[in-house]
């Protein structure tokens, strides 16, 4: 209501409310831009009142007997358009509505345009390219990168087309170590689609195969449909080998280039994408062969020099000079060492010698040798004082030669050694 009336400030009462031209305008376009139904659609009609503008703008109308549409394709979008508006032709113009408000009129803004001819094709072809898309079987990120050097090549196309003779040329000029094995199958009609699944098949069932070519040269947009078929499409994205479209000319498109891994303008073009230039590889090698030799070169320069440098450097020093030195050196302190040691041991013979000797002169063996002998008391041990004894005691004495038993007669006490005379 707020927007059909106003409040008079004055009396309260409700007022029709007084549009101005833009703000009615302004309404009107919100309520086209907002209404999804108009954010794309599909028009038929005749093409009428055709004009371009400096800018490449093209402007148009469509009609049939009951209404008229104007119509306008901005530049970016005139350039890309599918077939090109004549005036009188019947077409299919697809894009969204929208008002110009200078003029105060709505129009369709257009992005795609085809005649009428292959119209139907062409919506079949649209309805199937959103529902694979949205099943993301376009998507870069399922798709399989192509093997950089390709050995063995699977060629699905008419073996009696140009496009076979195409490949086979550019792939004898750049690859002609890379072996093309052709699978042969119909590129055009209804049958199609099936003939050209039976040729990746076997394929498949051969193994090797390290890509697969579907080619077809140029033709009508009714002429490639059968590339635009959903179990074509399906198998190519299932295919287990990386795939490549090479269907028609640049400014063909079919689902099969939106499902494949790799997109070719041309079959021509897709042998010089992905088979690669063997004189260039050659070429590649050699300059890398010659520029690896130069770098070697440089090193073994540099290495010869930096010899030189430490050479002289060690030259200096007189390593084998120090060396000889060092080694009489060692010689004169292993002399040193061995007279010392000679020392030594003369000396530490000495000493022993000595404690041998008196050793020897404590030995009772040795006094027993000068006449002297040792009394044993009744217990057996070595009388040392005549108090451990008395008279009639029996006790041994030890000789030089044998020992005598005997009795004890008499006992003197003395406080030390004595000699009888």
């Amino acid at each position: 209501m707020r927007d059909l009336f106003d409040i008079d400030e004055e009396t309260g009462e409700l007022q029709p409310k007084i549009w101005e031209v833009w703000q009615l305008t302004a309404h009107i376009k919100q309520l086209l831009t907002g209404d999804k139904t108009l954010a794309w659609i599909t028009v038929r009609g005749e093409i009428t009142n055709l004009s371009r503008s400096s800018a490449g703008h093209i402007y148009f109308g469509l009609k049939d007997e009951k209404a008229y549409l104007k119509c306008v394709a901005f530049r970016s979008a005139a350039q890309q358009l599918t077939d090109q508006p004549k005036d009188g032709e019947v077409a299919l113009a697809s894009g969204r509505i929208g008002l110009y408000e200078a003029g105060g009129n709505y129009q369709l803004y257009v992005e795609n345009l085809i005649l009428a001819g292959k119209g139907e094709l062409y919506l079949a072809f649209e309805r199937l390219k959103k529902k694979l898309a949205a099943e993301g079987l376009f998507d870069d990120e399922r798709k399989k990168p192509l093997p950089e050097f390709p050995r063995v090549v699977g060629l699905v196309t008419s073996p009696s087309g140009a496009a076979v003779r195409d490949v086979l040329r550019v792939s004898g000029e750049r690859s002609p170590h890379v072996k093309i094995i052709i699978s042969p199958a119909l590129v055009q009609g209804d049958t199609a689609p099936q003939s050209i699944i039976a040729a990746m098949d076997r394929l498949e069932r051969i193994g090797g195969i390290d890509m697969i070519i579907i080619a077809r040269g140029g033709g009508s947009f009714e002429d490639l449909n059968c590339f635009n078929n959903e179990a074509l499409a399906r198998h190519i994205a299932a295919c287990s080998q990386p795939t490549v479209s090479a269907i028609g000319h640049e400014t063909d498109f079919t689902i099969c280039d939106f499902v494949a891994d790799f997109r070719a303008p041309t079959p021509t073009g897709a042998a010089q994408m992905v088979l690669p230039d063997r004189d260039a590889l050659l070429e590649e090698v050699d300059g890398f062969i010659s520029k690896t030799a130069e770098i070697i070169s440089r090193m073994a320069v540099t290495c010869r020099r930096e010899l030189k440098n430490l050479m002289g450097r060690l030259s200096q020093f007189k390593p084998l000079d120090k060396i000889a030195q060092a080694r009489q050196r060692l010689d004169e302190i292993i002399a040193r060492a061995s007279r010392a040691l000679a020392a030594d041991i003369r000396h530490m013979r000495s000493e022993i010698k000595g404690a041998v000797s008196r050793i020897m002169a404590l030995d009772p063996r040795a006094v027993l040798e000068r006449g002297y002998a040792i009394a044993y008391g009744p217990d057996g041990k070595v009388l040392t004082d005549s108090k451990s004894v008395t008279a009639g005691d029996e006790m041994s004495v030890k000789l030089k030669r044998g020992k005598v038993d005997a009795e004890v007669k008499n006992v003197e006490i003395g406080e030390g050694l004595e000699t009888n005379k």
